[in-house]
């Protein structure tokens, strides 16, 4: 124990605390969290500010097709970047939305079809078994 008598909480790493983030933020709608609607990518940036570690020198590469089909290489940097190395490392689960990313807790992610539709939901609203 410290010598002022307070316990000192421990420094959450980038993964416990993105996916403590999806658990509490998301809604019953959706078991994922828009990295930018949801304010993820601020509220990563401000808990690394205020434990007074500087996350502005994280850097990551993202390659994807624009919608003519060209490749379009993007560099990231501070908490989009980390949480782009957590989905290339394979810790969490994500998926293309419009304005960012959604992400989801490794395993969570529901299957989708290329139109968009959920399979798992469009077959409870047609009472199919799922």
């Amino acid at each position: 124990m410290p010598k002022n008598g307070k316990v000192e909480a421990k420094t959450l790493g980038y993964q416990e605390f993105v996916e403590n983030a999806i658990r509490k933020l998301r809604t019953e709608k959706s078991k994922g969290l828009h990295c930018v609607y949801s304010k993820l990518n601020s509220y990563i940036t401000a808990y690394y500010q205020s434990e007074g570690l500087d996350i502005s020198t994280e850097a990551a590469m993202h390659t994807y097709k624009d919608k003519n089909g060209v490749n379009v290489t993007q560099h990231l940097t501070g908490a989009p970047a980390i949480v782009r190395k957590l989905v290339d490392a394979g810790k969490l689960d994500a998926r293309p939305a419009k304005g960012g990313l959604m992400v989801f807790i490794k395993g969570e992610m529901r299957e989708r079809q290329p139109n968009g539709v959920d399979i798992v939901e469009m077959r409870k609203k047609l009472g199919l078994p799922v």
